[in-house]
């Protein structure tokens, strides 16, 4: 049974810190329509399919994203946020246990994104 099934639909929900699975994120944002500041700490990155249908607070109304103790493997979702958000403003990537030579790898990786958003900082 999908996430969306089984959660209700938060209309006043405007900031959240998610702390979960990443197959599961995607799916709750469909139930907070109005999200406007996410903080994201994935427990385990699953390989979840990134061109799923886009949750319409990523379309309209989440303007800041924080993603805590990023790995490179977490590129996907970084080019999802970046492809989707299209009133992104702030997107911070905290990468706080690298060790410099996988840092710089990180830092590398993210600015060769492309941004959908041309207000967004990252």
């Amino acid at each position: 049974i999908p996430l969306t099934n089984r959660l209700p639909i938060f209309h006043n929900l405007t900031e959240f810190e998610f702390y979960g699975r990443e197959d599961w994120l995607v799916e709750f944002l469909h139930c907070a329509h109005n999200l406007k500041t996410l903080t994201v700490e994935f427990k385990n990155v699953a390989g979840t399919r990134w061109n799923i249908d886009v949750p319409s607070c990523l379309s309209f109304h989440l303007k800041e994203i924080e993603i805590s103790d990023y790995a490179t493997h977490m590129i996907e979702i970084v080019h999802y946020f970046l492809d989707n958000a299209m009133v992104l403003e702030k997107l911070i990537i905290r990468l706080d246990a690298m060790n410099a030579t996988h840092e710089s790898k990180a830092n590398n990786q993210l600015l060769q994104l492309l941004k959908t958003s041309k207000k967004c900082l990252i």
